[in-house]
C-alpha cells in the first residue's frame, strides 16, 4: 500500500514544521510499537519539488513520509561534535548570537568565538569525543535529542587532570531554532556518572 497526502493551499513555515514534526513523531510510534521497518528511501520523482520526501517500507507496506531538514540539522550537530576535523561545520550549524550551555560543566557560551573555545576545550581534554543520537525530534522552533557521549580521557581539564579513562554517558540537548540554524543548545548529562567512571568518584 503506497500513501500520499497532498494539500491544496498554502500553509506558512510554522505548519510545515508541525507537520514534519508529526510525520516523525509517527516513525517513533513504529519503533514504539516493536514494527520492523525494512527500508527509508528517496523518492526520487518527488526530490526536485519536495526535497525530503522519503519511502518508507514495513511488512510489505510503503509509506511516502517527510523528514525536515531541521531534523538533518541536529544530525549534522552531533556528526560535527564526533570529528576533530569538523569545527568549521559545527560554528555554521548556529547563529552569531547563539548560546551554548553544558549545564552540568556550568559553561556558558555566548557567540560563535565562545564555540570554538568550548569545542577546543572538550577536544583537548578527549580527543576522540564523540555523540551518537538515540533519538530525536523537532517541533516548530524547538528540538530535542538524547544521545550518547564517549570519550577516553587523555588531556588535563580544569579540576580534572587527565586519566586515560573512557566514558560513556547518556544525556539530552535541548535547542532553539531560527532560520534553519540552532540558536541556543543546551546539553544534560549525569555528572556523578562521568566521575565515577573516571575514578574521581567511588564508584
Amino acid at each position: 500500500m503506497r500513501c500520499r497526502i497532498r494539500i491544496k493551499g498554502h500553509l506558512d513555515h510554522s505548519w510545515q514544521e508541525w507537520l514534519e514534526a508529526a510525520l516523525y513523531g509517527v516513525l517513533l510510534k513504529i519503533r514504539r510499537l516493536n514494527m520492523r521497518l525494512l527500508s527509508l528511501e528517496t523518492v526520487e520523482a518527488l526530490q526536485e519539488e519536495f526535497p525530503f520526501y522519503w519511502t518508507v517500507r514495513m511488512e510489505g507496506k510503503e509509506y511516502i513520509m517527510a523528514t525536515s531538514d531541521l531534523e538533518k540539522l541536529i544530525e549534522d550537530w552531533a556528526l560535527a561534535w564526533s570529528s576533530p576535523n569538523t569545527l568549521e561545520k559545527l560554528v555554521s550549524l548556529f547563529t552569531d548570537d547563539c548560546v551554548y550551555e553544558d549545564l552540568p560543566l556550568g559553561v556558558v557560551a555566548h557567540g560563535k568565538t565562545e564555540l570554538e573555545q568550548f569545542y577546543h576545550l572538550t577536544r583537548s581534554g578527549f580527543p576522540d569525543f564523540k555523540i551518537a543520537l538515540t533519538s530525536h525530534f523537532v517541533a516548530g522552533n524547538r528540538a530535542g535529542a538524547e544521545w550518547v557521549m564517549t570519550g577516553t580521557h587523555k588531556g588535563d581539564l580544569p579540576g580534572l587532570p587527565a586519566t586515560n579513562k573512557q566514558v560513556s554517558i547518556r544525556g539530552a540537548s535541548a535547542f532553539e531554532l531560527q532560520d534553519k540554524k540552532v540558536k541556543r543548545c543546551s546539553d544534560y548529562f549525569d555528572m556523578a556518572a562521568a566521575l565515577r567512571q573516571l575514578g574521581f568518584l567511588p564508584a
